[in-house]
């Protein structure tokens, strides 16, 4: 369902999976791109840019650490991990641990877990909390509630710049 959203808003969508059973056109139509690539391959396979934004699902503990360490100091403009915040937290304990200067810059980047607090159960929901994040941080926004807001809504035209965004997501989902 977040390929699937993502496409629908226009996002520029690359699936990356490092199973060959798993990585294919059939498992996500919507994806503009589907990759077969091991999280060390990575780097060279797919550009890592500031019009970049990273999503990181991998369900593998180590996946995830070798992805994170990749992505969070790259110029990638968002960076989001599922799971659970402790998971996260010692993601990035261990990769400080490794040598990686995990700043408090890199930190902010990281949202994990990744996603707007909406009461999201479902597949569904989880990517529509999911795309709501990605689009409030791309606007500089918190993602608040709106009657709540004092200033106006629509501050600046940014959405030409939204829907150009790309995605990358890594969708692979260990057994």
């Amino acid at each position: 369902p977040l390929v699937q959203l993502a496409c629908e808003l226009g996002w520029y969508v690359t699936v990356v999976d490092g199973r060959p059973a798993a990585a294919s056109r059939t498992r996500f139509p919507w994806a503009n791109e589907v990759l077969l690539c091991r999280p060390e391959q990575a780097r060279s396979q797919i550009p890592l840019t500031s019009e970049t934004v990273a999503v990181v699902m991998t369900h593998n503990y180590r996946n995830d650490l070798q992805l994170l360490e990749l992505l969070l100091p790259s110029p990638v403009r968002y960076v989001g991990l599922l799971g659970p915040k402790k998971r996260s937290e010692r993601l990035l304990r261990e990769l400080g641990e490794a040598g990686v200067s995990v700043t408090a810059a890199l930190r902010r980047r990281l949202h994990a877990p990744i996603g707007l607090d909406i009461g999201a159960e479902t597949s569904e929901e989880i990517a529509l909390a999911i795309v709501a994040e990605i689009t409030a941080a791309l606007a500089g926004r918190a993602g608040g509630v709106l009657r709540e807001r004092r200033t106006p809504i629509h501050e600046h035209a940014c959405t030409s710049e939204m829907s150009a965004t790309p995605v990358f997501a890594v969708a692979e989902c260990a057994a």
